[in-house]
């Protein structure tokens, strides 16, 4: 699988709209339901991008408080959405992408109609001691997945 060049983002994943509009509301002290309310997500969703992608300094705490809110320096959509997008590229290329002589005999069983497990099963039988020549059904399916990316 090739490392993506430019990553885009499934609208599953927070955009860095919705990352600005968190650092809003945590300015404005609202809670996380609140913030959640706004963008339509679930408040385990705002926290977790809270706690995954905060810097150093105070952790976020709902508007009970009776002093006014911190600074929220610490949290930068800017720098969360970097961090998405670097989450989101593959730093190793797939197998099927490192040996062309697997990728032929994968596509060509593919192409022949045999399953993802089938095609596992048949290269350990045919490539025994050969295991550059083994590969996952899972590993197949994910190629098969990114077919239009290019690894397939």
């Amino acid at each position: 699988m090739a490392p993506k060049q430019s990553a885009e983002i499934h609208p599953r994943y927070l955009s860095l709209q919705e990352r600005e509009r968190i650092l809003v509301g945590v300015s404005r002290g609202d809670s996380l339901r609140q913030i959640a309310r706004d963008l339509g997500r679930s408040s385990s969703t705002v926290w977790n991008e809270l706690r995954r992608n905060r810097g150093a300094g105070p952790m976020y705490r709902a508007k009970r408080r009776t002093r006014p809110p911190r600074s929220t320096q610490w949290y930068s959509p800017s720098y969360a959405q970097r961090r998405a997008e670097q989450r989101l590229t593959r730093p190793k290329p797939g197998k099927l992408q490192e040996n062309p002589r697997l990728a032929f005999v994968v596509t060509a069983r593919l192409r022949l109609g045999h399953s993802p497990v089938q095609i596992m099963r048949r290269l350990r039988m045919d490539f025994p001691d050969d295991s550059s020549m083994h590969i996952s059904h899972e590993a197949i399916y994910r190629s098969i997945y990114v077919q239009g990316k290019g690894e397939l």
